[in-house]
């Protein structure tokens, strides 16, 4: 899966509101983190990552994004929703 112009829209949308849950998308079967989720991702596994930036060429944007290792993610968060391309994992407290 590739982000497309829609999902792009989406996550922008969801993140603009977000404030304790990771969404994570699923792309050529790895799965990342954007913009407040990223930042949230980053907090909770500081010792284990780094945020990158990803360029949307459609819009000229660049966006937080970070790689996400789910087992050690949902150790500490539960999963709210999933599907095969995305989840919604509960971050409260934070």
């Amino acid at each position: 899966m590739t982000l497309y112009t829609m999902e792009i829209l989406e996550i922008l949308s969801r993140e603009s509101e977000n404030t304790q849950h990771v969404y994570v998308y699923e792309e050529n079967g790895r799965w990342y983190a954007y913009e407040r989720s990223a930042q949230l991702v980053k907090y909770l596994l500081a010792e284990l990552l780094k945020i990158k930036q990803f360029v949307n060429t459609t819009y000229d944007i660049i966006l937080d994004r970070v790689e996400v290792d789910l087992t050690t993610l949902i150790e500490r968060c539960p999963i709210t929703l999933c599907s095969d391309s995305e989840m919604v994992i509960e971050c409260p407290g934070i």
